[in-house]
């Protein structure tokens, strides 16, 4: 199990930093920026332990896993947020932003 922590922690803080500057490229700000690392905290280690455990794992495995992910994260953003006015369209922006920067760090050798 401690072998997850390393993976774990670098995929929650380089979500995290990927997901806010998404954020201030689209104009959310405040709050609901503060409710984006919240729910992300929540969701990223359920979905990255699962992608670890269940690996190697077919690619459609991770992306069933990360539309989930999209789905309970716009649904928080649905019932939390005050001011993201399309919360399935921001939790899918979000998400296809740093997973596809974090594919593109993976070929870095």
């Amino acid at each position: 199990m401690s072998d997850y922590f390393v993976p774990l922690g670098i995929s929650l803080l380089l979500t995290l930093t990927l997901e806010w500057v998404y954020s201030v490229i689209v104009g959310i700000r405040g709050r609901d920026v503060a409710l984006i690392c919240m729910i992300n905290i929540i969701t990223n280690p359920i979905a990255v332990l699962t992608v670890l455990v269940l690996s190697p794992s077919p690619r459609w495995i991770e992306l069933t896993i990360e539309v989930m992910v999209v789905l309970v994260e716009g649904l928080m953003l649905r019932t939390f947020s005050r001011r993201i006015t399309k919360p399935f369209l921001t939790a899918l922006g979000l998400n296809l932003f740093s997973y596809g920067v974090g594919m593109l760090l993976n070929t870095i050798p």
